[in-house]
């Protein structure tokens, strides 16, 4: 639309009637603005088949941009100019207001001194192309030395804390509940200590339950596990991030004797997954446990890094029995020994009475207080065939055992999972991962040579997802390469325009890095769809460079002529983008936070891309004109002739 009107304002002092300026003006950049319109599509098209969970929730973005790019372009080309019909005669008005001819006079001085810039770019090109190289050689070396850390999705502050125990298997019910109020407890002081700091006097705690057999971290049930969860007033509202509310917890809880794990977060990590995630396979299940509690050793010496636990832990107390030497001499054998003690400690129907309608069962077992402990064993008798009894221990060696409580399978293999949570403010998942991948899993590998190391959770994600999107944006590239060549009848004049794509990204990456915000996965779909928004100045600044080389202008004069015509629209275009996200950038709710490194990438890459196009893009043209890489136009006076 900013495109067209500008085209039509051009053209409104060139003809008499009004329809003879809106349709001219309208037809002079309707090629630019239909490959405009393609190539943006060319790119959005594909980022609507991103693959993994992060995918699904991304995908739908292009899909919005794309309906409402569609309706944009039926109404720039069908409603717009009607609407301007009646402002074109008062274009040719050159009576106008006071301030509208001081502010064409100050934006022609603008207009003049962005050119002479442009001149300058294009008389110094070698040095303007050598720049760009150093700048975008820096910016990569920038992210590749580790300054810039990468996230799957931005770490946001959420309105619910909770602390889930893990004791051991076996643990009375009455401990876990004794444990669960000291946790309780320690909240409860924080909320009286942190209350007087939060606006209006709100409490920071709204309610803490308690949920007994319940602890998703450690995928168990039963009398030893648990979960206290805290309702905390609203992020948008409280002055204590959960991070600082974790720490502060954790401290105020202290030692808990006999607690197996204590984690304190989230409730869940949504898409994105957990922050380190690391399978290990394997045959053997002790290996399998060395190895775990070996990474798990390396993952709590990091800094960053809290919350660290496998899945393979220990069940419950157990006593084995095996027959005795010369119980067999007795008469017995190893079943009727378990059905002895079947029969005593858990009962074995005697009779069935039937009284009124129902029918009850009579169980015959020992009485409880001979059958609460597994100490208990030793005081039990079995019957010999003749009818004697003997103690347990005499026909039968009782040990101490505990097997493990769970053994996990992937397709037929055993597993052992051990997973960490990163503190967002110190380091990222993938900068764990990156740093036990580059030396210490190799040693890992040395000595535990019969485990297979796999990367799940955050990383393998974000790897998914994120080579989703570099597949989805080289189709893009390739269409826009396509659609560039049909309308310029060269292959080599649309990679002029796609070189605007990479200066856009140097916005984008120091964007991130002034905000303080790590790359993420809206970063990349905010620098796919930059990809397809940048192209389109470029676009008609190379349709105006070509057009001025039509009507007989060499190729510096035409690039220096084009820059100066296309500064107004690709200013107000950039900018009411720019002012549109602006809101965005500035939002402060934790609604707004997911989509903010998106609007990082756009904003800051048309900032450089705005000032790159009107600056390098002139230079770089030339430049390839005098490698002889551009098609020559001659003079329209010529093939009219």
């Amino acid at each position: 639309a900013v495109v067209i009107t500008d085209s039509i304002a051009a053209h409104a002092g060139e003809h008499d009637r009004t329809l003879d300026a809106l349709v001219a003006g309208t037809r002079r950049v309707l090629p630019g603005v239909m490959s405009s319109f393609l190539t943006t599509v060319a790119v959005f098209a594909p980022l609507s088949f991103l693959a993994g969970e992060l995918g699904a929730v991304l995908e739908v973005l292009p899909v919005v941009l794309i309906a409402a790019l569609a309706a944009s372009l039926v109404e720039a080309f069908w409603i717009l100019p009607h609407h301007l019909k009646g402002g074109v005669a008062r274009l040719r008005d050159e009576s106008g207001s006071r301030f509208r001819k001081e502010f064409e006079r100050r934006f022609e001085i603008f207009r003049e001194g962005v050119g002479r810039l442009a001149d300058r770019a294009i008389r110094f090109r070698h040095a303007v192309l050598a720049g760009v190289l150093i700048v975008l050689l820096g910016s990569a070396g920038y992210i590749v030395g580790g300054h810039i850390g990468s996230e799957a999705m931005p770490d946001i502050d959420g309105d619910v804390l909770e602390a889930r125990i893990l004791m051991p298997q076996g643990t009375p019910l009455a401990r876990t509940e004794e444990i669960a109020a000291t946790i309780a407890g320690a909240m409860r002081r924080l909320d009286a200590r942190y209350t007087p700091d939060q606006p209006g006097g709100a409490a920071l705690v709204e309610a803490i339950q308690v949920r007994f057999n319940h602890n998703p971290s450690a995928r168990e049930a039963g009398p030893h596990v648990a979960t206290v969860i805290v309702d905390l007033l609203t992020a948008e509202r409280r002055t204590r991030t959960l991070d600082e509310l974790t720490d502060a917890w954790r401290n105020e809880i202290g030692e808990i004797a006999g607690i197996q794990r204590l984690i304190i977060q989230e409730p869940g990590f949504g898409p994105a997954g957990v922050p380190v995630e690391i399978r290990l396979a394997g045959r053997d299940l002790e290996r399998l446990k060395s190895a775990a509690l070996d990474l798990t050793t390396r993952l709590e010496g990091y800094a960053a890094t809290y919350n660290v636990m496998d899945d393979l832990r220990l069940g419950k107390p157990q006593r084995r029995l095996r027959l005795a030497e010369g119980a067999h001499g007795l008469g017995l054998t190893v079943e009727e020994i378990g059905a002895q003690l079947r029969a005593a400690l858990l009962g074995e129907i005697a009779d069935t009475q039937r009284i009124g309608e129902q029918d009850i069962e009579i169980l015959v077992r020992l009485a409880d207080a001979d059958r609460d402990s597994l100490d208990d064993l030793y005081d039990q008798t079995i019957t010999l065939p003749d009818g004697n009894r003997v103690p347990l221990e005499v026909v039968a060696t009782i040990t101490d055992a505990r097997d493990w409580a769970r053994i996990n399978r992937i397709d037929g293999r055993r597993t052992v999972t051990v997973e960490a949570n990163v503190d967002a403010r110190r380091s990222s998942g993938q900068a764990i991962v990156d740093d036990l991948s580059s030396e210490w899993l190799q040693e890992f590998r040395m000595r535990h040579p019969d485990i297979e190391v796999i990367i799940e959770g955050q990383v393998a994600r974000s790897a998914e997802t994120g080579a989703s999107i570099g597949r989805a944006l080289l189709i893009g590239l390739v269409g826009i390469f396509v659609v560039l060549s049909f309308q310029f009848r060269s292959y080599i004049e649309p990679l002029i325009v796609m070189i605007s794509i990479p200066l856009a990204f140097i916005g984008a990456i120091w964007g991130h890095a002034l905000m303080g915000y790590y790359l993420s996965m809206p970063s990349l779909i905010g620098a796919a769809s930059l990809a397809g928004i940048v192209v389109n100045n470029a676009i008609l600044l190379i349709h105006f460079i070509k057009s001025h080389r039509e009507r007989g202008l060499d190729a510096s004069a035409a690039a220096g002529q084009a820059s100066r015509d296309r500064l107004r629209a690709i200013l107000i275009a950039s900018s009411t983008t720019i002012a549109g996200l602006l809101p965005l950038l500035a939002e402060t709710s934790t609604q707004a936070a997911a989509i903010k490194p998106l609007v990082i990438a756009v904003v800051f890459g048309l900032l450089s891309a705005t000032v790159l196009v009107l600056l390098v893009m002139p230079a770089l043209y030339v430049l390839f004109d005098d490698w002889g890489w551009t098609r020559a136009h001659a003079p329209r006076a010529t093939i009219d002739s």
